[in-house]
């Protein structure tokens, strides 16, 4: 549970993996939907910029959070 404005960040991830990922995707199996989901992820927070952070992906904006000096 969080406020308001939390729980509709986690709702528009949740809306944005189904749009980008579930619903342009056929899974043969419960196998390849999990490998699938797997690949979307890496893709998601690793390689797609996101402009509500500035254009970096979520892996670089962590990076920097955590670690400003290598910047």
């Amino acid at each position: 549970m969080g406020n308001p404005q939390t729980n509709g960040k986690a709702e528009r991830v949740i809306k944005t993996i189904m749009e980008l990922w579930h619903e342009k995707t056929r899974f043969d199996s419960s196998a390849h939907r999990k490998t699938e989901l797997s690949r979307f992820l890496n893709y998601y927070n690793g390689v797609r910029p996101h402009k509500g952070i500035g254009g970096l992906t979520p892996e670089v904006k962590l990076i920097n959070y955590f670690c400003p000096e290598t910047r």
